[in-house]
């Protein structure tokens, strides 16, 4: 796993078990956690969202969308980034607020 996704699963698997966490733990089948690589703009955010979701939901996966705001293992260093921390919470909260459930998980 990467530090990212460690991370991301501590946070969830802490000893006080969040409602995101017990949702994605007894998710039936499974949960698919999907979305782009790295965040290229709002527009496409939404794009990837919306798209990701109505397959999710048509199947009635739930979905944890992702995406990286600075993904540093580039092929070349003068490749694009991503839009960096700020620009990109920013981009992924409207976007989990349009098309997830309309709020942030506490995690």
């Amino acid at each position: 796993f990467s530090l990212r996704t460690k991370t991301f699963l501590t946070l969830i698997m802490s000893e006080k078990e969040s409602a995101f966490y017990r949702e994605l733990k007894g998710s039936d089948p499974f949960f698919l956690m999907a979305g782009p690589n790295v965040i290229q703009s709002e527009e496409h955010i939404f794009k990837m969202c919306r798209q990701i979701k109505q397959v999710t939901d048509s199947v009635g996966i739930k979905l944890v969308f992702k995406s990286s705001f600075d993904k540093a293992n580039r092929t070349s260093a003068k490749s694009f980034r991503g839009p960096g921390i700020d620009e990109g919470l920013k981009v992924l909260h409207s976007g989990f607020k349009e098309f997830i459930i309309g709020e942030f998980p506490k995690i």
